[in-house]
This record gives C-alpha cells, sequence and structure tokens, in this order.
C-alpha cells in the first residue's frame, strides 16, 4: 500500500457553480458598490439595493425573464447568486 500526501481543497462558491455551469463566472457581486452585474451579451448591471425582499428578486427575475439573452438556467443562477448574497432562502 503506497501512501500519499492527502490535501484538501477548498473551493469558493462561485467556482462550484462555475464547475458546473460556465456561466456562473458571468455573474459578478460587487460588494463595495452593492451591484451584481450579469455579463452575457453585454454588462447589465443590477443594484442590489433595490433588492431587500424575495419578492423584490421575482421581481428583477421577471424583468431579466424578458431579455433576449437570458435563459431559464441564467434566472437560476441569477437567483442562487443574489438570493445567497442576500441571505434569502431560495432552495426549497
Amino acid at each position: 500500500m503506497s501512501t500519499q500526501n492527502s490535501r484538501v481543497e477548498v473551493w469558493a462558491i462561485n467556482e462550484l457553480l462555475a464547475c458546473k455551469n460556465p456561466d456562473a463566472t458571468k455573474i459578478v457581486i460587487d460588494e463595495e458598490r452593492a451591484t451584481c452585474t450579469l455579463n452575457f451579451d453585454y454588462p447589465y448591471e443590477v443594484d442590489l439595493d433595490r433588492i431587500k425582499s424575495e419578492r423584490d428578486l421575482l421581481a428583477w427575475v421577471r424583468q431579466l425573464a424578458g431579455k433576449p439573452w437570458m435563459t431559464g438556467q441564467r434566472l437560476k443562477l441569477f437567483i442562487d447568486v443574489v438570493g445567497g448574497h442576500k441571505g434569502f432562502l431560495v432552495r426549497l
């Protein structure tokens, strides 16, 4: 039996999401400016100060759903990233 050094890797949530979905790296939270930038066809900025509740998040999802570059998978990612940042319970 050979002995190998065990190494534990710690990954940030955005790194884990990026492994599962390459679009995950295109949603960027800027805490200093309180914005979320969606970098798909062009940068689209969401003011995080306007999202104070789950209802506000839903209103943004509705707004973003009408964008031609938005997909269902990207909306789910937006909900996960922003909801997680805000501390909302988004996974039922």
